[in-house]
């Protein structure tokens, strides 16, 4: 009677794990070429690099599982269409053998591939590059990209829309290169090493109410990047968002940028337009240097502990802004003269601070050039440092036409122009000034033109109601 129990919970157990096997079927691709039109489903066992050629068609079903045993990748040149499903999302992983050994697969190399292929509901960790694409259109939504070197990288022509993915836990985020053209919106980046979303070498790149945190470059553009930075939500990164060598037709327009220790970064003769955009609790809101001059207009600056910086040679057009609660509104510094006009400074500890190197006499006699000519060569920068044109050296740095607060307009008006006020560190709190490596010579540290100041509250300063695109949420934005 035992042997017949026995012998009958057997059969059961057998007949349990064929169901199973039935409902999951295995799956196991060596090193080949995938031909034809092939539909994946269960669980895909890929032991090696596999390529689907032009003409050839894969689509993979919704709660399928793409186990990778090797460090090769899937490269595609055919149609691919990967199409999961909230609760039954497509696991794309290496296998536990690999995670132990900290190994990553070669990740999706898509190359020329049809109109018709798309990613979606995707989940793929464990990459050196999850997704990368070379002159396609592919759309990219709703995906789940974790513990990879590199989440989503595009180039030379690859034109597609990214939006809706959650990108975590990685080297870098999205990075965008060479004449790609890319509308990159309502991503969540988070917990990355260097950048959320890179452009260089691109042209008119679209970069729109993404969410970033904990990187250390929120959004970064450079050379000759001509992007549009709008409505994006940045937080405790090392710099929100990074621009070099920009020319005027990069837009950084509604952003919303706190706890990082720089919101906005412009260098390298960089010139953006930066507007309506609110900046606060950062170590510094705005910092310019190395020839940047950005228009800044229209902007919220709060409770920062610098508001903006000019470092460097910066003159950017400063206007409209509001400028409130900071420890330091302006700081100005090392042969700086930026236009400060239209502004409501108001309950800064500092309004402006001049540094020790900004001085018009230290600039004419030892000049600037060679140090910011060695400091570019560090930076492996190509900008041209032009000789220094003394004419443009000045011993005044202009902030007429601003309402500086209620307090400080009767201090104004007490003591009337051209006097030692507050909330000004300048020539009238520190004459003069030597520098460690210059001598024992002394220079005359420049002062603030601050005449014709407005009276009262300055209209039309500040960020203007802007609607911002609702988010959405890409598959497991809970977790």
């Amino acid at each position: 009677m035992i042997r017949k129990t026995i012998l009958l919970v057997l059969v059961l157990l057998t007949l349990f794990a064929t169901s199973l096997f039935a409902l999951e079927p295995v799956i196991e691709y060596e090193p080949r070429i995938i031909r034809g039109e092939r539909i994946w489903e269960g669980t895909i066992h890929v032991k090696g690099e596999i390529v689907l050629p032009k003409e050839s068609r894969l689509i993979v079903k919704p709660n399928t599982k793409v186990i990778f045993y090797n460090i090769g990748a899937f490269k595609v040149f055919g149609t691919i269409q990967i199409k999961g499903e909230m609760g039954k999302e497509i696991i794309i992983d290496v296998s536990d053998k690999m995670k132990k050994q900290n190994k990553k697969f070669g990740g999706l190399i898509l190359s020329r591939i049809p109109k018709d292929s798309f990613i979606t509901g995707a989940v793929i960790r464990n990459a050196n590059v999850a997704i990368s694409a070379t002159e396609t259109t592919i759309p990219i939504t709703n995906n789940v990209i974790e513990d990879c070197l590199t989440a989503i990288e595009m180039f030379q022509g690859a034109n597609s829309e990214i939006a809706v993915n959650l990108i975590k836990n990685c080297g870098n985020g999205i990075k965008v290169s060479m004449k790609y053209d890319p509308i990159i919106r309502k991503n969540y980046i988070k917990n990355i090493d260097n950048s959320g979303i890179m452009i260089v070498q691109s042209s008119r790149a679209k970069i729109l109410n993404n969410t970033i945190s904990y990187c250390t470059d929120g959004i970064a553009t450079s050379q000759g990047v001509k992007a549009r930075i709008e409505g994006n939500v940045i937080s405790y990164c090392t710099t929100g968002i990074y621009v070099y060598q920009v020319d005027q037709e990069e837009k950084l327009i509604a952003n919303h940028i706190t706890n990082c220790y720089t919101a906005i970064k412009c260098a390298g003769f960089a010139k953006p337009d930066i507007t309506g955009n609110y900046l606060a609790e950062n170590e510094a809101g705005i910092s310019t240097f190395h020839f940047s001059s950005p228009l800044i207009q229209n902007n919220d600056i709060i409770g920062n502990s610098k508001g903006i910086i000019a470092y460097k040679k910066a003159n950017a057009k400063i206007s409209k802004n509001n400028i409130i609660d900071n420890d330091v509104g302006l700081f100005i510094d090392f042969s700086s003269y930026p236009t400060i006009s239209y502004n409501n400074l108001i309950d800064n500890t500092f309004a402006v601070k001049l540094g020790t190197f900004q001085s018009a006499d230290w600039e004419k006699s030892v000049g600037s050039a060679d140090i910011m000519k060695k400091e570019a060569q560090r930076r492996q920068s190509k900008a041209n440092f032009a000789a220094v044109d003394l004419q443009g050296i000045k011993d005044v740095v202009d902030m007429t036409k601003n309402f500086w607060g209620e307090e400080v307009t009767k201090e104004l008006e007490e003591k009337g122009s051209g006097k030692d006020i507050s909330v000004i560190y300048d020539y009238y709190d520190k004459n003069m000034v030597k520098y460690d490596g210059y001598g024992d010579k002394e220079y005359k540290l420049d002062k603030v033109d601050y005449n014709n100041w407005y009276k009262k509250l300055i209209e039309g300063c500040g960020r203007k109601e802007t609607v911002l695109e609702a988010k959405d949420n890409p598959l497991d934005i809970s977790n």
